[in-house]
C-alpha cells in the first residue's frame, strides 16, 4: 500500500543573504537599486539624505515624489521575492518610462547597508482612496534555518487627506558601516552619472520636462564640492563621435572636430556587415588630445581638464537610461584600450586602414583617460543584452561581444582619423621647415646682391671723400709752401728800401692767409675722412649683417638636414638590430613548416588506423599554435623596431612595457632552453626624450647577448633593473652566463669586436650590438660600462642616462 502526497518548495531565510549582501557588494550599486524603484514609480525627484555616517550606526533616507505603493500592491510586489511584475508591466503608469528593475530582487540590496529598513509610502489605492502604509523590516529575524514565509512583517495602513502628496520614503537606520570621504566622493560621482546620459555628458536639461529625473544628495558631514560641468569642457576636446545602430542592425559612426589640429573634419562611416544581436543602440563620446594649443582662452585649463578626466573619463554603458556600473569606471578597461596601447603596437581593424596613410595608426590608439561619453540601449530592443544578477555587469554573450566590438571600433575609427591628422601635421611641419630654409637662403642671396651694390656705392663715396680730403690738404700745403719761399726770397733782399718792405709785409699777410686756408683745409679734410670712415663702418656693418643672415639661413638648413640625418641614423641603427630577428624569424618559420608536416603525418597515421583522438595529437596542435603565435609576435616586434613612429617621434617613453615587448618574441626560445628573465624596471620609469627604436635597440642587443651567454650554463637567469635617482636614469643588465674577462670590458664596445659564442638560433655576433648601445647612450650624454657583478651573477652592464643635460 502506498501513500501519495504533494510536496512544496520551502524558502530558507538564508536566500535573502544570497540576494542581498552576497549578490550586491558595492554600496553605490545598493543605493542605485533603491533609486531605480523611485524611477519606476514615476518620481521626478529623489532626495538621498545621510546623517551621522562617519561611523557605523548612522542613518540613510531615500525620499521620492513618485506614485507610491498601495497596501495591495505592496503585498503583491514588494513582498513577493523574484516577482515578474516589471516584466509583465515593463512601462511605468504616468510617464511611460521603460522600467529599470527586472528581477524582483533589487530591494534586498539594502541589506548590505543596514539590518533595519523602514518604509513609508503614500499612494492612491485601487478604490481611489489616498492611503499611507508603514512597514518595518528587521533583517536579523530572517536567520538561516527559518522559512521566509513564516516570519511576519507588520503593515500599518492609514487613510490620509487628499492634499498630501504621494511618494515613498525608505529609511535605513543603524547603518552597518561608516562611510569614508573617498567612498562618498565615489558614490557622488556614480550617482551623478547614474541616469540620463544626455544630461550628464551634454548638459541638456529641460526643467519643465516631466520626464526629467533628478537626484539630490544631502550629506552634511561631507559637504559637496562638485565640479560644475559646462560646454566649455567639451569645446576643448579634439572631436566628438556619434554612433547609432538602427532597427535592422546597421551600424554608423560620425566624427566631427570641435578643436581642429589642421582641418575641420566631418567624417562618416557605415559598418559593412549588420549586427545580428543589436538594435537601436546610441553612442556618443568626446576625445581629448591634450595639446596646449587646444586649450587657449578656455575656462577649462589643461590641468583642470586632465584632473577632471582622471576621475570621470571612460565610455559608460546605460541600459534604459540607467548606468551599468562596471563599464567606464575609473580603472575599468572593458574595451581593452589601455591594455592594447601599452603593448606598444596594436593593429586597427582593416575597415579603417584606408582612412589613414600612417603605417601603424594603432600606436595612437586612444586610452580610456582621454575619452568621456556613453553607449546606451533599451532592453526592449536588445533582449540578449542582459544584466547579471549582481546588477554590476552585462552577461558575457554574443550580444555583449557585438556591443564591445561596436564601441571599440568607434574608438579605432577616431584613432585612424587622428593618426592621419598627426601625419599631415608632421609632413606640413617638415615641408614648412624645408620651405623656410629655402626662403631664408634665397633672401640671404638677394640681400647679399643688394648689399654688395650698396657696399660698392658706399666704398666709392668713402674713397671719393678721402681723395677730395687729400687734394684739399695738398693744394693748401702747396700754396702755403710757395708763399713761404717767396717771403724768404724777399727777406734776403735789402729791406731798407721801402718797396721791399712793402712787398715783405704783403707776403707775410699772404702767408698768414695761406696758413689759415691750410688749417681750414685740414678741418675740411678731417670731416671728409670722418665721413669716409663712417661710410666704411656702415659698409662693414652691412657686410656683417649679410654674413649673419647667411649664417642663420645655413644654420637653419643644417638643422633641417640634421633632423633628416638623425632619422636616417636611427633607421640604420634599427636595421642593424634586426639581423638577429630575421635569423630567428627564419628559424621559427622553418620550425613551423616542420611542425605542419608532422601534424599532417600524424593525421594521416590516425586516419589509417581509424583513430580520432590522441595525446600526441593534442600536444602537436598546442605546439603548432604556439609556434604560429611566436611567428606573429616576431612580425609585430619587427614592425615596432623599424616602424615610422619608432624612428620619427622623439619623446619620453615608459620603459617597462618596451622591455616586455622586446622580450615577448623570445618567450619560446627561453622556454625551450629554460632561461628565466625578470623585468624589475619600475613601472613608472620613463626615458629621456629619445626615439623608441633606440630604446628597443638597447634592450634587444643586451637581452640577446645575455640569452646567448646563459644558454650553455646550469643556472640560466637574466635580471633587468631600472630606477631613477635625482635626474639620472639607471639601467642594469645582469646574467648568470660565462662572464667576460676584465681586459675585454672596454674592447667589446668597439665596432666588430665580438667574443660571444655562435648560437644555432640567433647566429654569430656581428660585433656591432654593443657599439650601437654605446653610440645611442653617448648621444644622450650618458654612459654604459661593465661593472663587477654582485654575488650570484657573472655579468653586469650598467647604463646611466641623464633626463636632461649631462651627467
Amino acid at each position: 500500500m502506498s501513500n501519495n502526497e504533494d510536496l512544496y518548495f520551502q524558502v530558507d531565510s538564508r536566500l535573502l543573504i544570497q540576494l542581498g549582501e552576497n549578490l550586491v557588494t558595492n554600496k553605490s550599486t545598493a543605493l542605485a537599486e533603491l533609486i531605480k524603484n523611485s524611477y519606476d514609480a514615476d518620481a521626478t525627484k529623489v532626495v538621498i539624505r545621510m546623517k551621522n555616517i562617519k561611523s557605523s550606526g548612522g542613518s540613510l533616507e531615500i525620499i521620492d515624489n513618485g506614485h507610491g505603493m498601495s497596501s495591495d500592491r505592496f503585498r503583491k510586489t514588494w513582498m513577493r521575492i523574484g516577482t515578474a511584475d516589471k516584466e509583465i508591466n515593463p512601462i511605468s503608469q504616468k510617464f511611460k518610462r521603460a522600467k529599470a528593475g527586472e528581477k524582483g530582487i533589487g530591494r534586498f540590496a539594502c541589506r548590505l547597508l543596514s539590518d533595519n529598513l523602514y518604509i513609508e509610502t503614500i499612494s492612491i489605492n485601487e478604490d481611489n482612496i489616498k492611503e499611507k502604509i508603514q512597514v518595518k523590516f528587521d533583517w536579523n529575524n530572517f536567520i538561516s534555518g527559518s522559512n521566509v514565509d513564516n516570519i511576519p512583517i507588520k503593515l500599518i495602513k492609514t487613510a490620509v487627506k487628499q492634499n498630501i502628496p504621494t511618494g515613498t520614503k525608505i529609511y535605513l537606520e543603524k547603518l552597518k558601516e561608516g562611510w569614508l570621504k573617498r567612498e562618498i566622493t565615489q558614490m557622488r560621482n556614480e550617482i551623478r552619472i547614474l541616469t540620463d546620459p544626455m544630461n550628464v555628458f551634454l548638459n541638456i536639461e529641460d526643467p519643465n520636462d516631466p520626464l526629467q529625473f533628478t537626484i539630490t544628495l544631502d550629506i552634511p558631514e561631507y559637504p559637496e564640492s562638485e565640479v560644475k560641468i559646462d560646454d566649455q569642457l567639451y569645446t576643448n576636446s579634439w572631436a566628438e563621435v556619434k554612433g547609432k545602430i538602427d532597427d535592422d542592425g546597421n551600424g554608423f559612426y560620425r566624427l566631427s572636430t570641435r578643436s581642429k589640429i589642421l582641418n575641420d573634419i566631418d567624417e562618416y562611416f557605415q559598418i559593412k556587415i549588420p549586427f545580428q544581436n543589436l538594435n537601436n543602440i546610441e553612442l556618443y563620446f568626446f576625445i581629448f588630445a591634450f595639446r596646449s594649443d587646444l586649450f587657449k582662452n578656455s575656462s577649462w585649463s589643461f590641468k583642470r581638464t586632465r584632473d577632471y578626466l582622471d576621475e570621470n573619463s571612460g565610455i559608460k554603458v546605460y541600459s534604459d537610461n540607467f548606468r551599468v556600473f562596471r563599464y567606464g569606471s575609473k580603472g575599468d578597461d572593458w574595451l581593452r584600450l589601455t591594455a592594447d596601447r601599452a603593448r606598444s603596437y596594436t593593429p586597427l581593424s582593416k575597415d579603417f586602414m584606408n582612412l589613414t596613410d600612417e603605417d601603424r595608426p594603432g600606436l595612437h590608439l586612444f586610452r580610456n583617460n582621454v575619452l568621456i561619453g556613453f553607449v546606451k540601449f533599451s532592453r526592449h530592443d536588445n533582449q540578449k543584452l542582459q544584466i547579471t544578477s549582481n546588477r554590476h555587469d552585462l552577461v558575457n554573450n554574443g550580444a555583449f561581444d557585438e556591443l564591445t566590438k561596436y564601441t571599440r571600433n568607434a574608438v579605432e575609427f577616431a584613432t585612424a582619423i587622428y593618426s592621419q591628422e598627426l601625419r599631415k601635421e608632421k609632413e606640413n611641419e617638415i615641408n614648412e621647415q624645408q620651405y623656410l630654409a629655402k626662403k631664408l637662403l634665397e633672401e640671404a642671396k638677394i640681400l647679399e646682391t643688394e648689399a654688395q651694390k650698396e657696399i660698392l656705392e658706399i666704398s666709392t663715396k668713402a674713397s671719393k671723400n678721402k681723395t677730395e680730403a687729400n687734394e684739399i690738404v695738398r693744394k693748401a700745403s702747396v700754396r702755403m709752401n710757395k708763399i713761404n719761399k717767396e717771403r724768404q726770397k724777399i727777406q734776403k733782399q735789402d729791406l731798407t728800401k721801402f718797396e721791399n718792405i712793402d712787398r715783405y709785409v704783403k707776403k707775410i699777410e699772404e702767408e698768414k692767409l695761406a696758413l689759415q686756408n691750410f688749417n681750414e683745409a685740414i678741418t675740411i679734410a678731417s670731416k671728409k675722412r670722418s665721413t669716409a670712415s663712417k661710410l666704411e663702418s656702415k659698409a662693414s656693418i652691412k657686410l656683417v649683417e649679410v654674413r649673419d643672415k647667411q649664417l642663420d639661413a645655413k644654420s637653419f638648413q643644417i638643422n633641417v638636414d640634421k633632423t633628416k640625418l638623425d632619422t636616417e641614423k636611427v633607421l640604420y641603427r634599427a636595421l642593424a638590430s634586426t639581423g638577429t630577428l630575421i635569423v630567428i624569424f627564419q628559424h621559427e618559420l622553418n620550425a613551423l613548416v616542420g611542425n605542419m608536416g608532422d601534424i599532417v603525418e600524424t593525421f594521416s597515421t590516425m586516419y589509417k588506423n581509424n583513430l580520432i583522438a590522441g595525446e600526441n595529437l593534442e600536444n602537436d596542435i598546442l605546439e603548432f599554435q604556439e609556434r604560429i603565435k611566436m611567428v606573429e609576435e616576431f612580425g609585430v616586434f619587427l614592425g615596432i623596431t623599424i616602424g615610422k613612429e619608432s624612428i620619427t617621434v622623439k619623446k619620453s617613453w615608459t620603459l617597462k612595457p618596451i622591455l616586455d615587448a622586446t622580450f615577448k618574441p623570445f618567450r619560446y626560445y627561453c622556454k625551450e632552453y629554460g632561461i628565466e628573465i625578470e623585468n624589475e624596471i619600475s613601472p613608472v620609469l620613463r626615458s629621456p626624450k629619445m626615439y623608441r627604436s633606440e630604446i628597443t635597440s638597447i634592450f634587444h642587443n643586451l637581452l640577446s647577448n645575455a640569452m646567448k651567454a646563459v644558454k650553455g650554463e646550469t643556472k640560466r637567469e637574466i635580471l633587468i633593473k631600472g630606477y631613477q635617482e635625482s635626474k639620472i636614469i639607471y639601467l642594469e643588465f645582469l646574467d648568470s652566463g660565462e662572464g667576460l674577462e676584465k681586459d675585454k670590458w672596454n674592447l667589446v664596445f668597439n665596432a666588430f669586436e665580438s667574443f660571444s659564442k655562435k648560437d644555432d638560433v640567433m647566429g654569430a655576433g656581428t660585433g656591432l650590438g654593443l657599439k650601437l648601445v654605446k653610440d645611442i647612450v653617448s648621444s644622450y650624454n650618458g654612459e654604459v660600462e661593465f661593472r663587477n657583478a654582485p654575488k650570484g651573477w657573472k655579468t653586469r652592464i650598467f647604463i646611466q642616462l641623464p633626463m636632461e643635460g649631462f651627467l
